[in-house]
């Protein structure tokens, strides 16, 4: 028989503690301290709603009071989506950044049937009111549906695509009209001086 030793019986307890932690999901609590000297029976309204503010407990409250239940990181979405529908994403190169994410994904859900009023995007998360978050599931599962949905997003992905690139090439063009119209203001700037000088 194994000696029972301190440290045995510590990795034992150790390793049931790792089992029941991973069998389960976990929580967190957030500790707010109500007051800088941490008396009892005081609170300090300033302190405890700065708090509240910088560990999103506000934000979660209007999240929850506007009925958004299911929360999807973006950057966990796009990846699913990649995998699906690479040529779209390819097509919204020019909206790169975290707008044009926002963009792009706000046309997959338009694509996919999700309801504009059932969702918001958020800076880092898709937020889904309760129930709505079939179509995306149909869509990641690539049913009948979701091909005809996709074929939309194609089109409406193009569309955004052609809409952007529109956008660069005015810029470069009305950048490039200025720039001829400055030279052309300089060159007469330059021969009126020189006709100036020949009478001096």
């Amino acid at each position: 028989a194994a000696v029972r030793t301190v440290c045995r019986d510590f990795m034992k307890n150790v390793g049931e503690l790792v089992e029941t932690l991973n069998a389960v999901e976990a929580h967190f609590v957030r500790c707010i301290k109500p007051n800088v000297a941490q008396e009892p029976m005081k609170s300090e309204q300033k302190l405890v709603l700065a708090q509240l503010r910088c560990n999103g407990t506000m934000e979660a409250v209007e999240v929850m009071k506007a009925a958004y239940p299911t929360r999807i990181p973006l950057e966990t979405l796009l990846g699913m989506l990649k995998d699906k529908i690479p040529d779209v994403i390819r097509a919204m190169k020019p909206s790169s950044g975290p707008r044009g994410m926002k963009r792009f994904l706000a046309v997959v859900l338009n694509a996919a049937g999700v309801e504009r009023g059932t969702y918001q995007l958020g800076r880092t998360k898709l937020f889904l009111r309760a129930g709505k978050g079939e179509p995306i599931e149909r869509l990641l599962q690539g049913d009948d549906a979701a091909r005809a949905a996709l074929s939309k997003l194609q089109v409406d992905a193009q569309k955004e695509w052609l809409r952007v690139a529109a956008q660069l090439v005015g810029t470069s063009v009305l950048t490039w009209y200025r720039r001829k119209q400055f030279k052309a203001y300089l060159a007469r700037r330059h021969a009126a001086a020189s006709k100036i000088q020949k009478f001096w």
